[in-house]
């Protein structure tokens, strides 16, 4: 009687979860070629990208409104509080699903985000990410560049640290690019904890094995973590590094000393 319970429950949640990121895609169109447009046409040009930003941050809460009223998502936000009037931060996150990006950014009302090379060529998401000035993660040391330049001007970046989302398979170690621009800019970093349960929308992950249940997805900010804790001594090389076994720590992923990791060549 479960099992026959629990085959009913994800074969609703299959097609409901498929029909929610469709139009989240078609929302991403209608932003790309009409409300991104429109806000260019009507803004000043200094005003464009920060107002771009607020329709990611507004559209982004309306469908994690509407996945909650369908039942596919339950949130929990804890310290959120710290989000409040952020300048001039680096925000790092571990990165266990396909909705973190939507998640972070929702509580975000002014952040660039890194995003792949992907989407800022993607036909429906480029000119999204391109108009709300967003950061192509195309070439590590440009990414770092950038960042440290954005920071230093008292912007907001969000930042993956392991430049893809986690493999329960295969973890990987965080890429020092992160560490790399904190030490660079001498701007703290705001890390936040992320957790999905039970696991889905992961790297391995397909529509077809849902839980049967709602995902619990847990949203934790923690302690600002400014660069001076990466020690004061050494080479940039060297605090860099130091400073990405603190931020693996903070954020719950593994060491790179215990992994064979790919690492950034910055």
């Amino acid at each position: 009687m479960a099992g026959a319970r629990t085959l009913l429950q994800r074969c609703w949640r299959i097609p409901l979860t498929a029909m929610s990121f469709l139009l989240f895609g078609l929302g991403g169109l209608v932003l790309g070629a009409v409300v991104f447009p429109a806000i260019r046409l009507l803004s000043p040009r200094e005003a464009t990208g920060r107002r771009c930003r607020r329709a990611i941050q507004l559209s982004f809460r309306l469908f994690l409104a509407f996945l909650s009223m369908l039942r596919l998502m339950r949130l929990e936000f804890r310290g959120e509080e710290r989000l409040l009037d952020l300048r001039g931060r680096l925000v790092i996150a571990n990165h266990p699903s396909l909705m973190d990006v939507v998640v972070l950014v929702s509580r975000l009302p002014d952040a660039r985000c890194v995003v792949k090379r992907e989407v800022w060529n993607s036909p429906f998401l480029g000119t999204v990410v391109r108009l709300a000035g967003y950061v192509p993660s195309v070439d590590p040391h440009d990414v770092v560049d950038r960042t440290v330049r954005l920071l230093r001007a008292g912007e907001t970046v969000v930042l993956f640290p392991e430049g893809t989302r986690t493999r329960k398979d295969r973890p990987v170690a965080i890429r020092r690019g992160a560490a790399l621009i904190l030490v660079r800019s001498d701007r703290p970093a705001v890390p936040i904890r992320l957790r999905v349960r039970p696991p889905a929308l992961g790297k391995t992950d397909s529509l077809a094995r849902l839980p049967p249940q709602a995902v619990g997805f847990t949203m934790s900010v923690g302690e600002e973590i400014h660069p001076s804790a990466f020690g004061t001594h050494g080479s940039e090389r060297e605090r860099s590094r130091s400073g990405c076994r603190i931020l693996e720590r903070t954020l719950g992923l593994p060491s790179a000393d215990r992994l064979e990791a790919r690492t950034a060549s910055c």
